[in-house]
């Protein structure tokens, strides 16, 4: 059966809207085909009548957690669960089952992706690894069949905005993760060609990356914002001719209105937040426009934990507290449907979000940060929309990138810009200027521009924008987050930048 994979596979378009897998047994292509049809034909189902395919989440959920018990991580933690109990009642009611459940971790996630990696017996597809953004980086195994269901949930949804695309470049720096992979055979999907590179962490060197744009005139950009905004800030450094594009594919970072405003501004393109999600639990949300990603609610079941009305934390369907309240806010929790490689039941995302009733029917996602997810800066607890409203939200600011160091009660805001300067006075007004709207959310802040920013500010989606984007040079300051050992050598390039800079000498990157 195709269902559970096996090793290799390259997916590219046909030019018709499906997808040409190269296997050598003709059986395997024939079901791969199948697969296929089955999983467009489930979207267009559940996009024009959702009810006609309610009942058949819940045989689903019964089929997965059949499969789930048969692991040894969920036979751990379900030891006192009646799973013939569960099961039973999936098929009634799907979120009564899951509350007979308990929710799991990343560190649960890990132990199971070692499991089914030691079980995989040929199954295995595609080996990738979380970030480490958050945690160490655990093992996210991939089967074909999650794959091509993941990129037809893609292809899908962004058929809507990007029909008259023609080439891509896609500048996802974690090339152990699954992304960048993802994201170039969604496009391919579409027909659309594409060009899969990254940059060195240390040597951030964007020459070829600029002169393949050139060369290629991509209409659309795929990555996170921060490699973006490297690009643009190594082109404008370099004395380029910065890149312009007609859509630009955000992923793996929070953003927010500032930000994307900034992009569109940078680049000419529509800036869209292309999808949510991560390694561990597949694409959970995709855009279907500019302004909204569509939860995939064909392929997931979705909670939401929050406080009920006694204060208590209880976790609730998603869509039903939508149903009660118009929208709602909480960490979200996720089930898989469609992967029957890699089960996850009930995983916490510790994620926060805000779920609404989609345009057109269905749920929609805002991403709002992590759990956690603010720093203490100069004793304020800041959160990232709060800094990149100040470096971003004015128009008349050219801030293109930025670093911000703090040091006790001194905090340095260090940035590149894209407007000339052509003398010493006009720099200094532009400090000035960027100074001010720094100060109205960490009042005694200094900025200044500099040629370039070092690497780290470049890996907002390896290692979170606290590690990325804000360092502590403190005497007492960790060297690095314990969660990102693997960037301490980018980390300590930063934090000499920014002990170097901040008293005036001329650092070369």
């Amino acid at each position: 059966m195709v269902d559970p994979g096996s090793v290799g596979w390259w997916v590219g378009s046909n030019g018709y809207g499906g997808l040409v897998i190269l296997r050598r047994e003709k059986s395997e292509r024939s079901e791969l085909e199948a697969l296929v049809e089955r999983q467009q034909e489930k979207i267009r189902v559940w996009r024009e009548s959702p009810a006609e395919r309610g009942g058949e989440r819940g045989a689903e959920l019964a089929e997965l957690v059949t499969r789930a018990a048969a692991l040894q991580a969920y036979r751990q933690v379900w030891r006192t669960v009646d799973i013939a109990a569960v099961t039973a009642a999936a098929h009634t009611d799907p979120w009564v089952a899951l509350r007979a459940l308990p929710l799991v971790d990343k560190g649960f996630s890990r132990l199971l992706g070692d499991e089914v990696i030691a079980l995989a017996d040929g199954r295995l597809s595609n080996y990738f690894e979380t970030s480490g953004t958050t945690s160490a980086p655990a093992p996210a195994p991939k089967s074909t069949a999650d794959l091509v269901v993941n990129t037809i949930n893609f292809g899908e949804h962004w058929a809507s905005f990007l029909g008259g695309a023609r080439f891509a470049i896609v500048l996802i720096n974690t090339p152990q993760g699954p992304a960048a992979f993802q994201f170039e055979i969604a496009l391919n999907y579409l027909g659309i060609g594409t060009f899969r590179t990254w940059v060195d962490a240390l040597r951030n060197d964007y020459s070829r990356v600029l002169a393949v744009i050139e060369r290629t005139r991509p209409d659309v950009f795929a990555g996170p914002p921060s490699q973006l905004l490297n690009l643009y800030e190594r082109a404008y450094a370099a004395g380029s001719r910065p890149p312009e594009f007609e859509t630009v594919l955000l992923t793996g970072e929070r953003t927010g209105p500032a930000l994307r405003r900034r992009l569109a501004a940078l680049t000419g393109a529509t800036v869209v937040d292309a999808s949510y999600g991560s390694s561990e639990t597949g694409t959970t949300a995709v855009a279907v426009s500019a302004d909204e990603l569509r939860l995939q609610t064909q392929s997931f079941l979705f909670e939401l934990i929050v406080e009920d009305t006694a204060g208590r934390t209880v976790t609730i369907a998603a869509e039903q507290r939508v149903h009660e309240r118009g929208t709602a806010e909480g960490e979200l929790v996720v089930t898989t449907l469609d992967n029957r490689f890699r089960p996850l039941v009930r995983y916490r995302t510790g994620d926060l979000v805000r779920v609404e009733r989609a345009t057109g029917g269905g749920l929609a996602l805002r991403p709002l940060g992590r759990v956690g997810d603010s720093v203490d800066i100069a004793g304020q607890g800041i959160d990232q929309q709060l800094i990149e409203n100040a470096v971003w939200g004015d128009p008349g600011l050219a801030v293109v990138n930025y670093l911000l160091a703090h040091d006790g009660d001194r905090v340095d805001l260090f940035y590149t810009s894209s407007a000339p300067v052509d003398a010493v006075e006009s720099a200094a007004a532009e400090n000035d200027r960027v100074t001010a709207a720094i100060r109205a959310v960490l009042p005694g802040a200094v900025a200044r521009r500099v040629p370039q920013l070092p690497a780290s500010a470049a890996l907002g989606s390896a290692a979170g924008w606290k590690a990325a984007r804000v360092i502590d040079i403190g005497p007492d300051a960790a060297l690095a987050d314990g969660a990102v050992p693997h960037l301490a050598d980018v980390l300590r390039q930063t934090r000499e930048f920014a002990l170097a800079t901040r008293d005036g000498e001329v650092v070369t990157l």
